[in-house]
């Protein structure tokens, strides 16, 4: 994940600083597949800010054809300033399906959660 550099932001090293409400980032998401397996290549992602065990909010990767990287741009809410954790994994396939031994194997593949520690400054 990489913070999207707007007129709001201050500093990017160390941490990812802005005055921003609604900071924009960037989530990216490659897969570590053949290149043969198209079908892996990471379709959705679900992010979350100041915590990981409440709602995760979805959002559709867009891939270039025959790119292995997925992209999608994210608006978070409103937030207050101080330190935030954005918090963020993708999943390739079709997250409705389960596994089914008549056809082989659909489950989706989710990837490690992956964070990101920001600062909203006043």
């Amino acid at each position: 994940m990489k913070g999207v550099v707007d007129s709001g932001t201050i500093a990017t090293a160390p941490l990812f600083r802005t005055h921003t409400k609604q900071p924009r980032f960037v989530i990216s998401a490659t897969s570590g597949f053949p290149q043969s397996a198209a079908a892996r290549v990471p379709q959705h992602a679900f992010f979350q800010v100041d915590g990981w065990q409440g709602k995760w909010t979805a959002a559709t990767l867009d891939a270039k054809s025959g790119s292995k990287t997925s992209h999608a741009n994210i608006t978070l809410p409103a937030l207050s300033p101080g330190r935030h954790i954005l918090c963020a994994c993708a999943v390739t396939g079709d997250l409705a399906t389960v596994q089914n031994s008549r056809v082989g194997s659909n489950s989706p593949v989710i990837s490690p959660i992956g964070a990101m520690v920001f600062t909203v400054e006043k």
